[in-house]
């Protein structure tokens, strides 16, 4: 069963078209037509139905659809290992971090050209060092701390802010006092948090601790995105760490002490390896990210116990 044929069969079942896939694989429609029949001869059974305008999946191409995308995934993933042998050994290096860390801070510089590999596993933030040790990465980014047999280093500071719907909170609607928000503010409202954020939770209450505030009661949901949107709909004051507003919030920064609060974001690797030169070069550029405030502007408050 040739890749060229379950391509030709992906993209027919995703677009829905002979017209739409032939121009997205850049070949005449009779010529896609054909590459379907052959196809559905080698497989034994028809994976379209072919009435109507659109063309539509049988139960036998419904099943067969998971199966096929699993096969190209593969292929593109040998196709990449293949391309990469040749490569430096930079180039070559895998990266563990948050999806939201790829998001707002990697991907800009891989579009930029600023960073050597985009070998990237995303993986929940208390995650990233397990992989580290399993050998399944080379550097693993995230909020916590790593253990002391790891080289590590603060690569940038990320701004822990509050988001919440406009002409909902006075108290951070008020123009003047707009460009920050204090850690009291949390007393009188309920908050919304993200389950893996734990290193922007701990930094909360610590900075809740130091200042003798008590928060109000706080709902822990699953993805930043839902935890924005619950907020949205439902009201309250949504603990972020960098992620742009999105459903029509509003972010402030959150201040401890009249400063903005920061929790540190750090690269860990194992210490002393081969690729140890590789590797801290690779964590420098990723240092240099618009994305991130230098470590230096660094500012929480003391572990509470």
């Amino acid at each position: 069963m040739q890749i060229r044929l379950l391509r030709c069969f992906e993209a027919v079942a995703r677009l829905g078209s002979l017209a739409a896939a032939s121009a997205e694989l850049h070949v005449t429609q009779p010529a896609l037509s054909r590459q379907l029949k052959d196809l559905e001869r080698s497989t034994g059974f028809d994976l379209f139905d072919r009435g109507g305008y659109r063309l539509t999946l049988t139960r036998a191409g419904r099943d067969f659809l998971p199966h096929t995308r699993k096969v190209l995934l593969a292929a593109a993933q040998l196709d990449e290992i293949v391309r990469t042998q040749g490569a430096s050994p930079e180039s070559q290096l895998v990266i563990a971090c948050p999806s939201e860390t790829a998001r707002h801070i990697i991907a800009p510089m891989i579009a930029q050209g600023r960073v050597a590999t985009a070998r990237i596993i995303s993986a929940p933030a208390d995650d990233v060092l397990r992989l580290l040790a399993a050998g399944e990465c080379d550097i693993a980014v995230g909020t916590g701390v790593p253990p002391q047999d790891l080289a590590h280093e603060v690569i940038g500071a990320i701004p822990i802010t509050v988001q919440h719907a406009r002409g909902s909170w006075a108290p951070i609607d008020d123009p003047e006092s707009a460009a920050m928000a204090d850690i009291g503010v949390l007393t009188a409202a309920p908050l919304v948090t993200v389950e893996h954020y734990r290193g922007v939770r701990r930094a909360v209450a610590d900075a809740c601790a130091a200042a003798g505030v008590v928060p109000g009661p706080a709902r822990v949901l699953a993805l930043p995105e839902v935890a924005q949107a619950y907020a949205a709909r439902h009201g309250g004051l949504c603990l972020m760490s960098g992620e742009p507003a999105l459903f029509g919030l509003r972010s402030t920064p959150l201040a401890w002490e009249g400063r903005p609060l920061r929790i540190p974001l750090r690269a860990a690797w194992a210490n002393g390896g081969a690729l140890d030169p590789q590797i801290r070069h690779v964590v420098a550029q990723l240092s240099g990210s618009e994305s991130l405030d230098p470590p230096g502007a660094l500012w929480q408050a003391p572990r509470s116990e």
